[in-house]
């Protein structure tokens, strides 16, 4: 019966000799592939994107898997992109419900080092975006620098 009352007892104690060590850090292990999944309107349905990128963070590949087809960057392309954020997919117009069949949706994502902008006193990244149609056809690539 005394074990019952000194357990729940001993558990609020702080246990201090727990937290005094450090944990040591070594070499970082940069990724290699990252996968991102969500859900769209018909036709597309289930969309993955699956950034693949090398030691120093340069971009090797951006893929896109849909129900409809599968989509990759263009290497010429890749070569502007290094250390690429989460991509952002949006689609349909801001203010509408949301639509029941969609022709395109684009994906945009932040890039490169953080930059600190004169003309809008504060620091951004690069930001590259583009449409990808029904023909899983990539259109408007576009980078926007904020230097």
């Amino acid at each position: 019966m005394k074990h019952l009352f000194v357990a729940p007892l001993l558990a609020l104690l702080p246990i201090t000799g727990c937290a005094t060590e450090v944990i040591p850090f070594g070499h970082e292990a940069s990724w290699q592939e990252r996968q991102y999944r969500t859900t769209l309107p018909a036709p597309f349905g289930g969309v993955q994107i699956t950034i693949a990128a090398d030691n120093s963070g340069k971009t090797t590949s951006v893929r896109i898997h849909t129900d409809v087809g599968e989509v990759a960057l263009p290497v010429g392309v890749l070569e502007q992109l290094t250390n690429v954020s989460e991509p952002q997919i949006t689609y349909g117009e801001v203010g509408k419900a949301t639509p029941a069949k969609i022709s395109a949706f684009a994906v945009h994502v932040e890039f490169g080092e953080l930059v600190y902008s004169e003309k809008y006193k504060e620091s951004f990244r690069s930001i590259a975006g583009w449409r990808v149609d029904e023909s899983m056809t990539i259109q408007n690539f576009e980078v926007v620098n904020f230097q």
